[in-house]
């Protein structure tokens, strides 16, 4: 099975050989595939499919060990002056499904799926969602706990309901 990373927000304008070429320069390993989920209208998420993972680089070995933990690392993008979150890929890809460049869908999630929080979000948009989240509203360290595996239960959510609704 590959190896694979969510990213859960990513401009608009970043297109797949940039995503190629910063991932290749932090030398992570070899990217086999990159699938851009267009269906928000302010960000994309990514999934980067890597055929292997650098098991040379330190650095590459240090992330993997951090998402396989469930720990989220922020790639530094110096061309871009901006940090990129990473996730652990927790959902499967089913191996008679075709590999996408792009995929366009979900414009309607189904109502099972609540807001993740209705505390109030920053709407500093230079900040992900993710962090934006975790930052609205100061809680203890369990509190913080319990809403990072509330994320993390929503995105593995969302990414079993892309892969289930494409084909």
């Amino acid at each position: 099975m590959r190896y694979s990373i969510f990213i859960p927000v990513l401009p608009k304008n970043i297109t797949i050989d940039t995503i190629r070429t910063e991932l290749t320069l932090h030398g992570l390993g070899e990217i086999v595939s990159v699938d851009i989920i267009t269906s928000k209208p302010k960000h994309n998420y990514v999934f980067v499919y890597f055929n292997n993972w650098n098991q040379l680089n330190f650095n590459a070995i240090h992330i993997r060990q951090q998402l396989d933990t469930n720990i989220p690392c922020n790639l530094y993008i110096p061309s871009l002056s901006t940090f990129w979150k990473i996730l652990k890929n927790k959902s499967t890809h089913p191996k008679n499904m075709p590999i996408l460049d792009t995929i366009s869908i979900l414009d309607n999630i189904p109502t099972s799926i609540k807001p993740i929080s209705k505390l109030p979000v920053s709407t500093d948009l230079s900040v992900s969602l993710f962090d934006r989240i975790m930052k609205s509203q100061p809680s203890t360290k369990s509190d913080n706990d319990v809403r990072m595996n509330e994320i993390e239960s929503r995105l593995t959510k969302l990414e079993n309901y892309i892969y289930k609704h494409i084909s």
